[in-house]
């Protein structure tokens, strides 16, 4: 729901920052690892 779009956009915004620009697989990767966890 709205709490997985959340954690969806600020993982794609922090990994726009660290990388200098989006990586679809590695911040997808990211978000699955999260969402595991929420």
């Amino acid at each position: 729901g709205m709490r997985q779009q959340a954690v969806m956009a600020i993982s794609q915004e922090l990994n726009r920052r660290a990388l200098g620009g989006p990586t679809p697989s590695t911040w997808i990767n990211q978000v699955r690892r999260r969402s595991s966890l929420l």
